[in-house]
């Protein structure tokens, strides 16, 4: 590529485009200008011919369209046009996904760390298959076969299970205890 385009965005009432050529080239002519689809958005800006970098000062419209773009033309040493284009609008976020300019930066996953012995004891207790540490965990209680009912003639279990949605097991209908047991 004999040029390197570089949209540096809007500076006072003119927009900025930096160009850059590679080392030994020598354009005979060169533009650049702002362009959509429908066409060119303002005057386009004749260059010099002995550069390595230069920053072009394009006039166009105050806000630019989506699909506007920094074109420049460049006459070689061999007379053959060479065109180069860079958006003005750097698609971002899905849209720069879905065109695949690059890789979208994808959240770190948090680093392992090992857990604490109290943390291991807690693990120990609800899982018995842990065994790490089980002369320190104690014993799991001898649960009965059938559960406790309580006063509205609820299951502990299902009194834990509303106690967690905050219903009150006392405040239920004996009816609906009946059809939430089943």
């Amino acid at each position: 590529m004999p040029l390197t385009l570089s949209f540096l965005g809007r500076c006072g009432d003119r927009w900025r485009v930096r160009v850059d050529a590679r080392p030994g080239a020598r354009p005979r002519g060169l533009t650049v200008g702002l362009v959509s689809g429908r066409g060119p958005l303002g005057p386009a800006v004749v260059g010099p011919t002995d550069f390595e970098s230069w920053v072009a000062e394009l006039r166009g419209p105050c806000q630019l369209p989506a699909d506007a773009i920094v074109r420049a033309t460049m006459a070689s040493d061999e007379g053959e046009l060479i065109e180069e284009t860079v958006p003005a609008h750097e698609p971002r976020g899905i849209h720069s996904w879905l065109r695949a300019a690059h890789r979208l930066p994808l959240a770190t996953r948090p680093q392992p760390s090992a857990l604490s012995r109290r943390e291991t004891r807690d693990l120990a207790r609800v899982f018995g298959w842990l065994g790490c540490g089980a002369a320190d965990v104690p014993a799991e209680p001898v649960r009965a076969a059938e559960p406790l009912p309580h006063a509205n003639g609820c299951t502990a279990e299902l009194a834990s299970l509303l106690a967690e949605f905050d219903v009150d097991a006392d405040d239920l209908d004996p009816d609906l205890i009946q059809k939430l047991r089943r």
